[in-house]
């Protein structure tokens, strides 16, 4: 059965989303549908890559006159899976127009929100799925046979594309293009594409918000960004500590190696799709959930549930290399 909003539970959402979309009121409102990993060995490998960026991107303490060392410093990585972020597949990432139409403090028009997860909620994902199960496992990358990917300043885990979440992708997007916000701003990357793919890139964004989606699709796990290992292979920072791209791929063969020892029998499934609201570097934030719709018969409306599960997304988990 679809699942369904009822008052007390959509005017809650509008509450949330009103709370946590306060700072950005006066720009878009932008969403990330996703689904966030389940408890199990998929997790536990994307939480343990980031743990592993973080305590690499760490720079030395510097010894105190007394012959100690100072508190240890913040890492340089931004993405923290183990407390501010959710570990998650996105299916969709757009800017949603979900304000009130000529109102100075852009206020969130509140029926546009309850429509917007309703749109969501009336979706039947047991009928979409037709029974398919929905596996997570991760994927190499093509031109290095490893199972994680290097970009600029990104650390990602490619996933296996299934029949499944590109269904549950394309679906989304079809669902929700009434309230895309207009103009779509394409994102100033795709300007670089050589074409064809430059003009088919500017086609999805204004179509449906988001250049990655339908053929370009690519399903992967952000567990890191960091802009100061995105330079040069060794360039010293103020600290003495360096920030280079060296100590990063370093931290991900050393994540690649144990992964190689349990991939065959790492695989878990999708249990849901959610709704949350996205941080800095591809992120979505931690107890910044808006929805949340169980994929197996019966699927749940967003409510109570949905948030205590968010709450305890990357908290209480113990991640070690084997």
């Amino acid at each position: 059965m679809p699942s369904r909003l009822t008052p007390t539970t959509a005017e809650r959402a509008v509450a949330l989303l009103a709370l946590f979309l306060l700072p950005l009121l006066c720009g878009a409102v932008r969403l990330d549908l996703h689904v966030p990993l389940p408890e199990g060995c998929f997790r536990h490998y994307a939480l343990l890559a980031n743990r592993l960026l973080r305590e690499a991107s760490r720079p030395p303490a510097s010894p105190t006159e007394d012959g100690g060392a100072e508190d240890a410093p913040r890492p340089s990585e931004r993405v923290d899976l183990l407390s501010r972020h959710t570990p998650h597949v996105t299916l969709y990432l757009a800017d949603f127009h979900l304000e009130d139409d000529g109102n100075a403090t852009q206020a969130l028009n509140q029926t546009r929100v309850v429509e917007f997860l309703g749109t969501i909620g009336s979706l039947n994902f047991t009928d979409i799925l037709a029974g398919w199960h929905c596996p997570l496992s991760y994927a190499q990358e093509p031109s290095t046979s490893a199972y994680f990917d290097i970009n600029g300043a990104f650390a990602m885990l490619p996933v296996e594309d299934t029949p499944c979440l590109q269904t549950l992708s394309t679906t989304l997007l079809h669902s929700l293009q009434d309230y895309l916000r207009q103009p779509v701003e394409v994102p100033s990357w795709v300007a670089s594409l050589p074409e064809p793919d430059r003009g088919a890139a500017i086609f999805r964004s204004r179509t449906y918000g988001s250049p990655n989606v339908l053929e370009n699709f690519s399903p992967h796990v952000t567990v890191g960004f960091d802009p100061t290992a995105a330079g040069a292979d060794a360039t010293p920072a103020a600290s003495g500590a360096v920030r280079s791209g060296v100590w990063r791929a370093a931290a991900m063969q050393r994540w690649n190696a144990a992964y190689e020892r349990v991939r065959g029998t790492c695989l878990d499934e999708a249990q849901g799709v959610a709704v949350g609201r996205t941080g800095a570097e591809g992120t979505v934030l931690a107890n910044a959930r808006l929805g949340y719709w169980d994929l197996t018969v019966g699927g749940t409306a967003p409510g109570e549930g949905s948030v205590a599960r968010e709450a305890q997304d990357g908290k209480g988990d113990s991640v070690a290399v084997e």
